[in-house]
């Protein structure tokens, strides 16, 4: 089993996976946005739901990261992979959802954001960093692969390295 080649061509299904999860975090109240009275608020009421206390306006934080996930799965659907397997795609998955995830986090209505740094990211932010990095490291090594799998456009120079 090629997993790159599995990642490159089945990139779609990850983020599409991802975000309906998020829904299920939605709906089950878990993760839940700062306060906000605005056009799309939503305010959680089932007793056992931990955004249901107190019982205020929020962002639908689960929402965003759920819509922006689907649009990224939409966007492997349509822009599919130029060369497979080298799961170059992995990489593009990561550095988004690392983008997407520290965006969205600075909806998010958490008491205790992170223990690092003073609590200034949250603990997701600096998960999403290393994701980040993994992600370009990723698609490096997958470039890399891609230029030496390519065909050379010229002929070969002489043994003596002389062109003429």
């Amino acid at each position: 089993l090629d997993l790159g080649r599995l990642l490159d061509v089945g990139i779609a299904a990850i983020p599409a996976g991802h975000a309906i999860g998020r829904l299920g975090c939605f709906f089950g109240g878990c993760c839940y946005g700062l306060a906000w009275d605005g056009p799309w608020a939503v305010r959680y009421t089932h007793p056992i739901a931990p955004a249901a206390y107190p019982p205020i306006l929020r962002h639908p934080t689960p929402l965003y990261e759920s819509a922006l996930l689907l649009l990224l799965a939409w966007a492997f659907v349509l822009f599919p992979a130029r060369r497979v397997g080298h799961g170059g795609r992995a990489g593009v998955y990561l550095v988004a959802y690392a983008i997407i995830r520290t965006t969205t986090e600075l909806f998010r209505g958490d008491t205790v954001r992170g223990v690092f740094f003073g609590g200034a990211i949250s603990t997701s932010q600096l998960i999403s960093l290393l994701l980040f990095t993994i992600g370009v490291a990723v698609i490096a090594q997958a470039r890399y692969r891609d230029r030496l799998a390519a065909p050379s456009l010229g002929a070969p120079l002489p043994a003596g390295g002389d062109a003429r």
